[in-house]
C-alpha cells in the first residue's frame, strides 16, 4: 500500500500512479488517497495483511504514525515506511515506539533509495 500526501488530490492521483508504474512495478500495489482509505483497504482485506505499508506523516485526517498504530494492531506483521518533509522528532519517535515503523525515509527522497527501503523490509 502506498499512500502520498499531495497538495492537491489530483496531484497525488498523478504522483502514485508514477510511482506504481515506475519503482514499485513488481509490487502489487494498493493506493490510498488518506490515513482513512488505507484503514477501510486494510479492514476490507481481512485476514490477509499486507506486506508492506508506505505512508506521508503529514496529511488531512489522521496523521502517518497515528495510521501504522492502527496497522500494527491490526496486522503487525505488516512492515511500514514513514515518509515526511518534516522533521518532528515527537512524532517520528511515537511511529517508531507505537507503529513499529521499519523505516524512515525524508523527503526530498531518491526513487532508487526508497525502492531499496521496501525490497529490504
Amino acid at each position: 500500500m502506498i499512500q502520498h500526501k499531495a497538495s492537491s488530490p489530483e496531484l497525488a492521483n498523478v504522483t502514485l500512479k508514477s510511482l506504481r508504474n515506475s519503482i514499485f512495478r513488481d509490487f502489487n500495489v494498493t493506493l490510498a488517497s488518506s490515513g482513512e482509505e488505507a484503514l477501510c483497504c486494510i479492514k476490507e482485506n481481512g485476514s490477509k495483511c499486507y506486506d508492506i505499508i508506505l505512508t506521508d506523516q503529514r496529511m488531512k485526517g489522521i496523521q502517518g504514525s497515528d495510521l501504522l498504530k492502527e496497522v500494527y494492531g491490526l496486522c503487525g506483521e505488516t512492515a511500514s515506511i514513514l515518509v515526511t518533509g518534516y522533521v518532528d522528532m515527537p512524532s517520528l519517535i511515537k511511529a517508531i515506539n507505537e507503529g513499529r515503523v521499519y523505516g524512515y525515509m525524508g523527503k526530498p527522497w531518491e526513487p532508487d533509495e526508497l525502492k531499496q527501503m521496501v525490497y529490504d523490509s
